[in-house]
């Protein structure tokens, strides 16, 4: 068996052989190229995959250099071949079952049993591509004295990594039939509930209201704002912008890692592209609220957030909006996947992710739920009430964080125009505020109705 083992040691990730020494090459370019390390994790699976296959087939890339040499045309369609595996079974098969894989096999890979997503299999073949850039400019040329060679070099190399890149076609991944967001109707039903009723929404399995009720509602709201989970765990208090009595309120999304004091790993919830070095989206974004998103914030601020602080003696917050049961920041990506887990298993249990009659987009009898298709419906709900805009992609582009070259409105886009939605969200949020209102009047009410049964008693 020859693997590799991911570790992260304070802030840098390595790549280590069975032998317990660093693979050099894989480990500089994941620190060179990323600083997140959750994307150096990923990155790593693409880099395992394609040590695996240069041992098997006794790939030596230096030797081939001095020939002026990179992979083979056809060795770039075996490990096209070999990227549709899992990586842990990859690095247990023997050298021969690896050749009889990606040599001998007739059956299309994406066919056999237990291969990866074409898209899996796309991103694998990527980052094998980009670690063969740059391994020849940054190991190879300085190696190399003759220019001529450089130059044979940089062709052969940039031949086959132009052939990996386009070696799989026809992923589903930019279709926006699998956009994972729910009917207009559906989604402001599920926030009306959230807003209104949140001791229904979170509830344990006593039945009763979670002791995060509050903090569980207003994560949710976020993520109905579009916000993505890992910025909602990294928000600090100062991140949030509002004053009672305003329209709106605001909050800032960007990176707070330094203030955690700790080495980032990849558990702590982070704001996507603020810790990486490839800018591919905006990460740093200012988005602003609904007013109820708003209320239900500073509800949680001045209750339950502030009661768990008063019940330390010290306070371990570090300025972060949403804590955990210690009184520190949220310091697992789990704590906000278990809120909407949670949540999701509650509003099955309501009937709220019943597939609505007629949806072309969802086969079965649910929803799939999840923070993202809180994401996904926020974006779908942007465009269709900002259609009528011309600059409406560049609006999306700033709203949720991308870059100016994703094509990400454009699939949503062509999700709305599917969907044909439309709707006024002015007066949605009206009459959202004025059933929270009624029913905070008749929560006074009744308290005040008790207290006078309770004095005649």
């Amino acid at each position: 068996m020859y693997s590799l083992t991911c570790i992260t040691a304070g802030s840098r990730t390595l790549l280590i052989d069975l032998d317990g020494a660093i693979n050099a090459p894989f480990s500089i370019y994941l620190n060179e190229k990323f600083d997140n390390p959750h994307t150096r994790e990923a990155a790593s699976t693409g880099l395992r995959l394609f040590h695996r296959f240069l041992i098997a087939h006794r790939i030596d890339l230096p030797s081939r250099a001095l020939n002026g040499e990179c992979l083979r045309s056809v060795e770039s369609g075996w490990l096209t071949q070999f990227a549709y595996r899992p990586v842990e079974e990859a690095e247990r098969m023997s050298d021969k079952m690896i050749k009889r894989l990606t040599v001998a096999s007739q059956k299309p890979p994406n066919e056999m049993k237990g291969a990866v997503e074409p898209n899996t299999a796309v991103k694998r073949l990527h980052t094998v591509a980009d670690f063969l850039e740059w391994y020849r400019k940054k190991l190879l040329d300085e190696a190399i004295r003759s220019s001529r060679t450089r130059a044979e070099l940089k062709d052969r190399y940039a031949a086959i990594c132009a052939d990996l890149k386009r070696r799989i076609r026809g992923t589903t991944q930019g279709h926006h039939h699998e956009i994972r967001s729910l009917p207009v109707k559906r989604y402001l039903q599920i926030i009306r509930e959230l807003v209104l009723n949140p001791e229904q929404m979170f509830r344990t399995n006593s039945l009763g209201p979670r002791a995060t009720v509050m903090r569980d509602r207003a994560m949710a709201l976020l993520a109905a704002e579009g916000i993505r989970p890992g910025a909602i765990g990294n928000l600090t208090v100062d991140d949030f912008r509002y004053r009672p009595g305003d329209q709106n309120g605001y909050v800032v999304v960007k990176d707070n890692v330094a203030r955690r004091g700790s080495s980032l790993t990849t558990a702590v919830p982070t704001a996507k592209g603020t810790r990486s070095i490839q800018q591919n989206y905006n990460s740093n974004v200012t988005v602003r609220l609904w007013p109820f998103t708003c209320l239900a914030i500073k509800e949680y601020l001045d209750g339950e957030r502030a009661e768990l602080l008063g019940r330390r003696l010290a306070n371990r917050s570090k300025s972060f909006l949403f804590l955990a049961d210690h009184g520190g920041p949220i310091g697992d990506r789990t704590t906000i996947a278990f809120v909407f887990r949670h949540l999701g298993e509650r509003l099955k249990d309501l009937g709220l992710l019943d597939v609505a009659p007629g949806d072309p987009f969802v086969e079965g009898t649910h929803y799939e739920f999840s923070a993202y298709t809180l994401r996904h419906s926020a974006v779908s709900l942007f465009y269709a009430s900002s259609a009528h805009q011309s600059d409406v992609k560049d609006l999306m582009r700033e709203r949720f964080g991308w870059t100016e070259n994703s094509t990400m409105p454009d699939r949503y886009a062509k999700r709305a125009m599917s969907e044909a939605a439309s709707l006024d969200m002015q007066e949605f949020h009206e009459e959202l505020l004025q059933m929270l209102a009624a029913k905070k009047q008749l929560r006074v009410e009744l308290q005040a109705h008790g207290r006078r049964i309770t004095g005649n008693v």
